[in-house]
């Protein structure tokens, strides 16, 4: 791994979790962030990451935070959301 793979890297972990926060600010809705759903969003976004390894053998930063801000907007706030009425 490269010196600027390693920041890419980085800056993919960094920008995930500002995301959520900014989510969770912008939704009211608190639970976003908490130990539980972080490790979800963590999992999902390093499965993203392997899955993107796989298919294309790079990784392209820019476009994995894509996918993973369209899965949190899809389907993971909608599911926190849910859960969060129970």
């Amino acid at each position: 791994m490269s010196i600027n793979e390693i920041w890419a890297e980085i800056r993919l972990r960094s920008n995930a979790k500002l995301f959520l926060v900014e989510k969770k600010t912008e939704l009211e809705l608190p639970l976003l962030i908490e130990s539980e759903n972080t490790s979800i969003a963590n999992n999902k976004l390093l499965l993203l990451k392997e899955k993107m390894l796989e298919e294309e053998g790079k990784i392209n930063y820019e476009q994995l935070l894509g996918q993973f801000k369209n899965w949190v907007l899809k389907e993971f706030i909608p599911s926190v959301k849910k859960n969060s009425k129970k």
